[in-house]
């Protein structure tokens, strides 16, 4: 192996360690990942033993030496002389790429193999380079098209393979029948959820449940890097492991910014926090996040206002029906403003958290999932994962009420009846609000009271205690405007009317929300008029 591919690869591990061990380590394989022992493997290829004379011959030789040798200004005036000489010398575009990235001048590096596969598309070794390349400018999607390419031309190409590995740690070839071959290849490519789904196939034919369960919980934690194996590593785990024959599997599409990517490690760290969320709220979901995408989206121009980074981030252009979207910004919020740490639609599909550094469990993903699921906000003195000012992780006794009949929502449509309302009891539901929505209130009532006995005192913390107390959670305008959609569901349209002038209230009735409710509560006091005889003349 030339320096170059040696410094390459270096690179590469330093970077990748912190991550491997953490990895290993929660996945417990047992061994080592180990290197590819296919005899093949350790030949020459083709392009490194039959070099045409129109490629340089002799003088492309003495150029490879010299890069060999550490000669960097002989190698690349060598390698110029040959693209001089001959401006389709595939391979001396790739001489010449080595050295620019030894040099650290990596865009040069790029264009040079850009060049190098254009002339040549069936020169492994130009694969392999633009693999190292992006490597180096951290792009690894693009390295691994690069290395699939190689792959794709020349099977059995050594540090194709290594570099396959390294990156991905997934198998680059059909994994080989049987129980045995199997599991070593699971140790072999921890990474890889389809080897992960075969391994734990293979161990629930013999009976092995809990060695299968291990197995495709751990193709469910990598499903971004295969959803369709991650789906049939559901479907199986539900058959082999009787915990988790209930259990529901949510899709997540999670977007990160820049910030958040400044971390090698973020997409470790992104999986290990959904991850302390399913098991959180397992108890009370009996839910399983599936990250099948997690995706880099760039908001450089954004502002530190919450509202601003949620819309930039989840775009509606850019979704599809059917998942969860989860956005994760690294941007701190401005200092004379509120700090906003998470947002998400109430009983809907996305939500948006500021993640702190090295941040590896996350209360405010907790929070905003269970808004997802309709918890309503509680008090500020009060135990719960719904006071968003505390650091309990238990939830309320309400709460709990609510997110329990509200579990058995979907994400299929995107629609508040097709995946909320008809998916639940609704009177049990309904029911379960009141109780929420009564406390809520009765707790603000006492709060207010207790600043006004503060008044003889400090009549500075007598006011501040009251408008903590009676100021109105924009929640509570969600809720009102869903109950009251559920009680129209069961033809309770006039106890629905009072809670839609509320929402509109709670909204204000100047903002296209609000509006939107008024003349939902006049077209529906029409119909009520109507259907009861009470129309004016």
């Amino acid at each position: 192996m030339i320096p170059s591919d040696r410094r390459m690869l270096a690179g590469r591990k330093t970077r990748r360690a912190a991550l491997a061990v953490g990895v290993l380590l929660w996945l417990a394989c047992g061994g080592r990942v180990l290197l590819p022992t296919d005899s093949a493997s350790t030949k020459p290829s083709a392009a490194a033993t039959s070099r045409p004379i129109s490629d340089g011959g002799p003088l492309l030789d003495l150029a490879d030496q010299a890069l060999e040798l550490g000669e960097l200004d002989v190698a690349r005036s060598r390698y110029e002389r040959l693209i001089r000489m001959n401006p389709n010398s595939a391979l001396a575009h790739v001489g010449l790429a080595r050295v620019a990235l030894i040099e650290g001048r990596r865009s040069d590096a790029i264009e040079s193999l850009d060049r190098a596969v254009e002339i040549s598309p069936s020169l492994v070794e130009a694969w392999v380079a633009l693999a190292d390349a992006s490597l180096e400018i951290q792009d690894d999607q693009a390295a691994r098209d690069a290395l699939e390419r190689a792959l794709a031309l020349e099977g059995s190409h050594v540090g194709a393979h290594e570099r396959f590995r390294a990156l991905t740690g997934r198998a680059s070839g059909r994994v080989p029948d049987g129980l045995e071959p199997a599991i070593a290849w699971a140790r072999q490519y921890p990474y890889d959820p389809r080897v992960r789904m075969i391994a734990g196939r293979e161990l629930a034919a013999v009976g092995r449940d809990d060695e299968a369960s291990d197995q495709l919980r751990t193709a469910l934690w990598l499903a971004d890097l295969n959803p369709r194996a991650a789906h049939a590593a559901a479907g199986l785990l539900s058959e082999v492991d009787p915990t988790w024959s209930s259990r529901t599997f949510v899709p997540v599409v999670v977007r990160a910014d820049e910030i958040v990517r400044k971390d090698p490690g973020w997409k470790f760290r992104i999986r290990a926090l959904w991850l302390d969320a399913s098991i959180q709220l397992a108890e009370i979901l009996d839910v399983w996040f599936v990250l099948v995408a997690i995706e880099p989206v760039r908001l450089a121009g954004a502002a530190s206002d919450l509202n601003s980074i949620h819309s930039d981030c989840l775009d509606p252009s850019t979704r599809r029906s059917g998942m969860l979207y989860a956005c994760f910004t690294g941007r701190a919020a401005n200092r004379s403003g509120v700090r906003m740490a998470g947002l998400a639609e109430f009983l809907g599909d996305d939500l948006t958290v500021r993640l702190e550094p090295d941040e590896m469990q996350s209360r405010v993903l907790l929070h905003e999932l269970l808004h997802i699921y309709g918890a309503i906000h509680v008090a500020d003195d009060v135990e719960s994962l719904m006071n968003p000012a505390g650091g309990a992780l238990r939830l309320d006794a309400a709460n709990y009420a609510i997110v329990t009949e509200m579990r058995t929502r979907g994400f299929e449509t995107g629609n508040l009846a097709t995946d909320v309302i008809d998916r639940i009891d609704v009177e049990s539901a309904i029911e379960a609000y009141r109780v929420g929505i009564r406390l809520n209130f009765a707790l603000r009532r006492l709060g207010a009271a207790e600043a006004m006995e503060q008044v003889p005192n400090s009549r500075y913390v007598a006011r501040k205690k009251w408008i903590e107390a009676t100021r109105l959670d924009p929640h509570l305008a969600d809720v009102s405007r869903v109950v009251a959609q559920m009680m129209v569901s069961q033809g309770r349209g006039a106890e629905a009317l009072h809670l839609i002038e509320i929402a509109a209230s709670l909204y204000g009735t100047n903002t296209p929300r609000g509006k939107r409710m008024m003349r939902w509560a006049d077209g529906l006091e029409s119909q009520l008029e109507r259907a009861y005889g009470l129309e004016r003349p």
